[in-house]
């Protein structure tokens, strides 16, 4: 799935193509104008964007996980909470009041200090920064170990969820039998079955001049930026999310920070700074303050309307059979309550509110390195204990410039530079008396600095493990090339073109590699066996992306110069309806032909295949279950289940809950069949 802020961004370029009555096919000017109207009122901009970020919020949906799991949610939220409450302490180092102090001075900043009034107001605001900086080593030391040297993969943690939840059938009897023993979660299945019919649902049951219409469209740019980006992202990791699920957030949260600084529409171009979880908040009346403003605007809450939880919710449930009474039982484990969608929804607004904010902290201002400042800050290093030395074994642990040993090395030098400060403040403290005034506000903006630089070193030891966003002073960084361009090489000298033949590649195996917390950062290895065969890849390689990907960054799937071949979907939604024993077959053949000979990629652009979907449903035809993650390869659909009628309404129409029994609301999904050369399992 693309990142959060890429199916920001292509929201709000529909946004603007709606605005010249553009981007959803045949839509009447009429119509057209009802949804400008719509959007013109910035109350009502939160339904577009919340639909473009389609099920993703449901991650943070904790009642869906199961109890071995939810930890990686909450660590997910503990560590922004940690990062917040770091911003905080940083905020209390940043150097200015001294600064102002001094500055005051005048010419008498360059002599040492004579006032007592003064040098008791330094003593005593630099011993609370003391204070801050203890603090600050102790939790950054211990967060080091838990979010970078010591973490255990969450990601790996997760069975794919073709095997989550399902039902097996006696080949005897020919009855199904019970669950085995797992539930489905809500943000797989809107990723993985019906997820055109749900499309579908949302608009059916949207007056087109009403706001819930707006999160149904933005739902539908989720579908078709998954369905053409899951490809990109699948063949910059060498296959699907839950092979290679902490590469993916690597690849994802790094190809968000890249794309928004070079193509937002925003005038600021850093996310970490940008602010724009206000667009999500549904107060957002046009204003929005500034960070740690007293009466912040829009208020900085997670509510998300009532109506649209239960608009949400309704549609779920009618969409995916969540009766125990209906025919072999529910799809899913459960019904979804709109209190699951609004919990869901406050978690993810705060997890998004933190990230858009998280790079608000002032930079360190330029400063003279005087020869008193440099004397000085020699001797404070010289009475570091031991720095120099636990740098330089950090540096010998981590190799010459390779992958291996890049986290320790990030932790060692975090804990170095707080140390660094540490010493160089207590240095200060003690020799207030005998620096000029300038020297002091020299020194003080260099201990700033320090611990600036190893807020950004921790950054980026937990966005290299997928944890976070890496900030945008970190787009540069080598290890991140290879994430900008899937022909880029990887340290091993690898990139997606050496192994796009054999992909889908399945999971690392640590026996197969040099096991180490950074094996995510490299392309997963292609072995081969004795008679030359691939090994650890599907038996059945497919077509996990079209030839044109690589060497393109990630916005040529969102919004390049691509165009939807409306015939290949047409030739998609037939094969669809086909025997499932020759679903797979069928599939591979349009979709190779499609991407190999008459047209690199045949379903276009997340914005082309927007329009294109749309235009079915106004036409009163089917939007396709596309497989959102693009697991198997590129465009395919949804598995075929063997209860699944070929005679499946073409509209869903969703009802109240209270208006008896909904169209389409028991089909089954049960034992699913992947059907391929290999047989059946």
């Amino acid at each position: 799935m693309p990142g959060t802020a890429m199916h920001h961004m292509i929201a709000e370029r529909l946004k603007a193509l709606v605005d010249q009555k553009r981007g959803l096919g045949e839509l009447s000017d009429e119509d057209y104008e009802k949804l400008q109207t719509l959007l013109a009122n910035p109350l009502n901009q939160a339904y577009l964007f919340l639909g473009a970020q389609g099920p993703d919020f449901f991650f943070f949906n904790t009642r869906d996980w199961p109890p071995t799991l939810d930890f990686i949610v909450n660590k997910v939220l503990a560590l922004s909470d940690f990062i917040d409450g770091v911003k905080e302490d940083l905020l209390g180092l940043v150097p200015d009041p001294i600064i102002e102090v001094i500055d005051a001075l005048g010419d008498a900043k360059d002599q040492v200090i004579q006032s007592s009034a003064t040098l008791s107001w330094l003593e005593g605001t630099i011993g609370e920064m003391k204070q801050i900086l203890e603090g600050l080593k102790a939790s950054l030391q211990e967060a080091a170990k838990t979010y970078i040297t010591d973490l255990i993969n969450p990601f790996n943690q997760l069975s794919h969820p073709y095997r989550d939840g399902v039902r097996t059938k006696n080949i005897l009897t020919g009855e199904w039998g019970d669950f085995d023993g797992e539930e489905w979660w809500y943000f797989d299945a809107l990723h993985y079955r019906k997820t055109g019919q749900y499309a579908q649902a949302l608009l059916n049951s949207s007056a087109l001049d009403s706001p819930l219409h707006l999160y149904a469209i933005g739902h539908l740019t989720h579908v078709a930026a998954d369905t053409v980006g899951h490809a990109y992202v699948n063949l910059n990791s060498g296959g699907p999310y839950r092979s290679h699920g902490q590469r993916h957030r690597v690849a994802e949260n790094f190809q968000d920070v890249f794309n928004y600084h070079l193509y937002t529409n925003s005038a600021l171009k850093d996310l970490g700074r940008s602010q724009i979880h206000a667009l999500y908040n549904f107060k957002y009346a046009g204003i929005i303050t500034p960070v740690g403003d007293e009466n912040p605007l829009p208020p900085p809450d997670g509510v998300i309307p009532d109506e649209l939880a239960e608009f949400i919710a309704n549609t779920i449930n009618s969409t995916h059979a969540v009766d125990e009474s209906a025919p072999g039982g529910p799809d899913f484990g459960g019904a979804l309550t709109a209190d699951d969608v609004k919990v869901s929804f406050r978690l993810w607004y705060k997890f998004w509110r933190m990230t858009t904010e998280s790079g608000t902290i002032p930079a360190p201002k330029p400063y003279s390195f005087s020869g008193e400042v440099a004397d000085v800050y020699e001797q404070a290093m010289e009475n570091a204990e031991g720095i120099a030395d636990y740098l330089s074994d950090a540096a010998d642990a981590a190799g010459s410039g390779g992958i291996l040993g890049i986290l320790a090395f990030l932790a060692a030098l975090l804990i170095a530079a707080v140390a660094a400060a540490l010493t160089l403040i207590d240095f200060v403290l003690g020799m207030l008396t005998v620096i000029t005034g300038a020297g002091i506000k020299y020194l003080i903006s260099l201990v700033y600095e320090q611990v600036y630089a190893a807020y950004q070193y921790f950054r980026l030891g937990v966005a290299l493990n997928g944890l976070a966003l890496p900030l945008t002073e970190s787009i540069n960084e080598p290890v991140f090339n290879q994430f900008k361009d899937p022909s880029i090489q990887d340290s091993t000298f690898r990139s997606a073109a050496t192994l796009k033949a054999d992909m889908p590649l399945l999971r690392w195996h640590e026996s197969a590699t040099f096991a180490t917390p950074e094996i995510h950062l490299t392309y997963p290895l292609k072995l081969q066996s004795a008679d030359g065969a691939a090994k650890h890849g599907e038996r059945n390689p497919a077509p996990v992306a079209p030839d044109s990907y690589l060497g393109k960054h990630s916005d040529w799937y969102a919004w390049g110069p691509l165009q939807t071949d409306s015939n290949v979907v047409d030739n998609l939604l037939e094969a669809y309806q086909n025997d499932p024993a020759q679903h797979e077959e069928i599939m591979q053949k349009l979709i190779s032909g499609g991407v190999h000979e008459k047209n690199d990629a045949p379903l276009g652009n997340a914005l082309t295949l927007t329009e294109d979907l749309y235009s079915r449903w106004l036409r009163g035809g089917r939007i396709p279950d596309f497989n959102l993650d693009s697991d198997r390869g590129y465009g395919y659909l949804a598995w075929k289940q063997p209860w699944d009628e070929d005679n499946t309404p073409d509209r869903i129409v969703v009802q109240p809950k209270d208006d008896g029994d909904v169209a389409n609301a028991h089909d089954q999904i049960v034992r699913l069949q992947i059907v391929g050369k290999g047989g059946t399992t």
